[in-house]
């Protein structure tokens, strides 16, 4: 993969945003649980950038199926720009420099080396919850 725009120009640190994903700031972790509203609430291909209190990388929350969200951490472990959606290929993929990941957060396409952080998503009497990992300290 050649260098980016930026980068040729000289600029370091490029950064892209998933304008599609819709900034969602999580109430509370509750029991390791977070929750993001009523499950029919999220259509299929609809992405939520999930703002959870304590964590410094947002989760994008995506509605892969009529019975299946999936949720990793929003931003390529390349270089940190926001992965997105890509419903019709079934994959997230890093329109920065091209990285592609699966449902799961493995890497199936480079630049990127390092999974996404995955999560699980439940959904219990119509809400949707994210189920995050405790934090020390």
């Amino acid at each position: 993969v050649g260098a980016c725009a930026c980068t040729a120009a000289g600029i370091g640190g490029c950064h892209v945003t998933n304008t599609a994903a819709k900034p969602v700031a999580a109430g509370q972790v509750d029991g390791g649980r977070v929750s993001l509203g009523k499950a029919a609430d999220l259509a299929l291909g609809q992405q939520l950038k999930v703002s959870v209190p304590g964590f410094d990388d947002p989760v994008l929350v995506a509605r892969i199926s009529d019975t299946e969200v999936k949720a990793v951490s929003i931003s390529c472990t390349h270089w940190g720009s926001d992965v997105v959606l890509v419903l019709a290929e079934q994959k997230f993929r890093c329109d920065n420099h091209g990285s592609e990941f699966a449902y799961d957060g493995k890497v199936l396409e480079g630049p990127a080396s390092d999974p996404l952080a995955a999560f699980e998503v439940l959904e219990e009497q119509g809400e949707l919850l994210l189920v995050v990992p405790e934090r020390s300290g």
